[in-house]
């Protein structure tokens, strides 16, 4: 008796922490920069729930499905997707699939749904399909929280609706050399102006930028 206890201790354990489990950032697979990457996964419920509070983000893109209908989609991942989607869920296996996109540099997806007393979170358990179509275990980039995304879940955002980005970021310290000092002259309004990446001067001490998908 003493035996079967302990087992039943420890497994049920591994079932909460199973559940309590943060979600991580996954991807394909291979090379990263400006590529595709589709990601699957089943939810299996007892039940319709009455609610299925869902937050997601991808770096760059995404496009949601469930059941084969489209939920939602986003381009911004500092402005996460929060919803409910219990209409889209239903008593037994639930397919889901994201469409994701990332347009230069480190990508990422990450996702967090809870279904009644089920959770699901992106982890290794699910697919990611390769270049050649076949689909194979995801690989977990980061914890949620590790740089560079952050706390992005700390944000808000309605579904597939991109916010209002702030004119008030977050102030960086800088160290500079004697006899310098460092300015903030303007704040980038990345809804409407991208992310800038290049900088340049002209001949007549005039500043020249782009966007990491623009032009100049």
């Amino acid at each position: 008796m003493k035996h079967h206890l302990i087992h039943f201790t420890i497994l049920s354990l591994f079932c909460l922490r199973a559940f309590a489990a943060d979600p991580m950032w996954i991807w394909k697979a291979g090379t990263i920069a400006s590529e595709e990457a589709n990601f699957k996964t089943t939810l299996t419920l007892k039940g319709k729930p009455a609610k299925a509070p869902l937050i997601i983000t991808c770096d760059n893109s995404f496009k949601l499905s469930i059941n084969g209908k489209k939920v939602t989609a986003s381009k911004n991942w500092e402005t996460p997707v929060k919803m409910d989607v219990a209409k889209f869920l239903q008593a037994g296996k639930n397919y889901v699939l994201v469409e994701a996109d990332n347009e230069g540099s480190i990508a990422g997806f990450i996702m967090s749904l809870k279904a009644g007393k089920k959770k699901l979170v992106t982890n290794k358990s699910w697919m990611a399909q390769s270049h050649e179509g076949e689909w194979h275990q995801a690989v977990e980039l980061k914890k949620y929280g590790a740089e560079p995304w952050g706390n992005v879940f700390n944000q808000s955002a309605g579904p597939g609706q991109i916010a209002k980005a702030t004119n008030s970021p977050k102030s960086i310290p800088v160290t500079t050399l004697p006899g310098f000092k460092a300015e903030k002259i303007y704040d980038v309004n990345k809804a409407s102006q991208g992310s800038w990446v290049g900088m340049t001067v002209d001949p007549k001490g005039r500043l020249i930028t782009t966007d990491q998908y623009g032009g100049i």
